[in-house]
């Protein structure tokens, strides 16, 4: 992935550390989920326009979780694993 969306030759390799591909690699996703964002309202518009559905953007083209875009179902689970995680997890 390195080379190819990020645009990195192999001599940039040398130069770059694991933690600055991550960062960009982050990077290269979170505009990657605005582009998508700005499809989906689009096609929402042109979905309500023809046939009268509605979707909301997040069922369109995902949620950003922090590091990567993700469908609702596997947000939803990250999230409720988080919850779990916390303080309660012991009482379960």
């Amino acid at each position: 992935m390195a080379l190819g969306p990020l645009a990195l030759s192999h001599e940039d390799l040398w130069h770059i550390t694991r933690g600055q591909i991550i960062d960009k690699v982050i990077a290269y996703n979170y505009g990657t989920y605005l582009q998508r964002r700005e499809a989906a309202i689009t096609s929402a518009y042109a979905a309500i326009c023809q046939d009268g559905e509605s979707h909301t953007i997040d069922e369109l083209c995902g949620i950003w979780n922090g590091v990567r875009i993700v469908d609702e179902e596997e947000y939803k689970k990250q999230q409720l694993k988080k919850i779990r995680g916390g303080t309660h997890a012991k009482l379960e």
